[in-house]
C-alpha cells in the first residue's frame, strides 16, 4: 500500500527512489508535492520515456517508478500499481485509489490533445471538433479503448480551454511551493488592441496570473503567457 511507501521514506530518507519520464513531469510533481506534505524525501532518477523507466523498475535499479506503463506488464505480475496520479478512479483498477482518497489534494491533470494553429478559421475548427466528437462515441473505438484499459475522458475545445487554463493556474503554484519555478519573469508580446504590455515583476505576478492580458484573453492565451518556469 502507498502508506508503506511514505512510512519507508520516512524510516529512510533519500533511499526510496523512483523512476519518471524527466523532472518538471507532472507525476515527478505529484511525488514531490506527496513528499513535502509528509515530510520526507524522494529521490528522483529521471528517463527519457516510460520504456526506461519500466526497465529500471524491473531490474531493480529503482524501488518505484512514476507514470504511464503498459497493461501487460501488470497481468503478467511484474508490477503492481499502488497509487494512481489521477482525477477518477480507474474501472480497470477499482481497488487502487487515487490521490483525493489519500488526502492529496494536488492537480493529476492528463492531457492528450488535438490542437491546431493559430488562428484556425471557426468553421474548420467547428468541423474538425465535430469529426472527433463523432469519432469518440464510435464502438470500435470504445471497445479499443476498452481492450487497452483506457479510461477516455472528452471534452470539446471550451471544455479543454477552461480545463488547461484552470491546472495551469494550480500547477503553476505547485511548482513555485516546490522550488521549481525560476525566480525571473519573461514575457512575450501578444498584438492585442487597447492594451499596454509591461514585463511582470514577481514569480507572483505569474503564479497568480495579474498580468496585462486579461481573464479572458489569459485563458485563450494560456500556452503563450509571459511565464517560463
Amino acid at each position: 500500500m502507498f502508506k508503506d511507501v511514505v512510512e519507508f521514506a520516512r524510516k529512510n530518507p533519500k533511499k526510496l527512489t523512483y523512476g519518471t519520464s524527466g523532472t518538471g513531469t507532472s507525476a515527478n510533481v505529484a511525488m514531490e508535492t506527496i513528499a513535502k506534505r509528509e515530510g520526507v524525501q524522494f529521490t528522483i532518477v529521471p528517463f527519457k520515456g516510460s520504456p526506461e523507466t519500466q526497465a529500471a523498475l524491473l531490474g531493480g535499479h529503482v524501488l518505484l517508478a512514476a507514470g504511464g506503463f503498459g497493461q501487460s506488464l501488470v497481468d503478467a505480475g511484474e508490477t503492481r500499481p499502488l497509487l494512481l496520479l489521477a482525477e477518477a478512479r480507474s474501472p480497470y483498477f477499482p481497488e487502487v485509489p487515487i490521490l483525493k482518497d489519500l488526502g492529496y489534494d494536488i492537480p493529476a491533470p492528463t492531457l492528450f490533445n488535438v490542437v491546431g494553429p493559430r488562428g484556425l478559421p471557426e468553421a474548420i475548427e467547428k468541423k474538425i471538433e465535430d469529426a472527433f466528437t463523432k469519432a469518440m462515441s464510435e464502438p470500435a473505438f470504445i471497445k479499443g479503448m476498452k481492450d487497452l484499459r483506457l479510461t477516455v475522458v472528452y471534452r470539446n475545445s471550451s471544455q479543454l480551454e477552461e480545463y488547461v487554463a484552470r491546472n495551469y493556474e494550480s500547477m503553476g503554484k505547485l511548482l513555485k511551493q516546490l522550488g521549481f519555478a525560476k525566480q525571473k519573469c519573461l514575457f512575450l508580446f501578444v498584438p492585442v488592441k487597447g492594451y499596454t504590455f509591461r514585463p511582470l515583476n514577481t514569480p507572483d505576478e505569474c503564479i497568480e496570473g495579474r498580468d496585462p492580458i486579461g481573464p479572458i484573453l489569459r485563458r485563450r492565451f494560456a500556452a503563450r503567457r509571459g511565464c517560463f518556469f
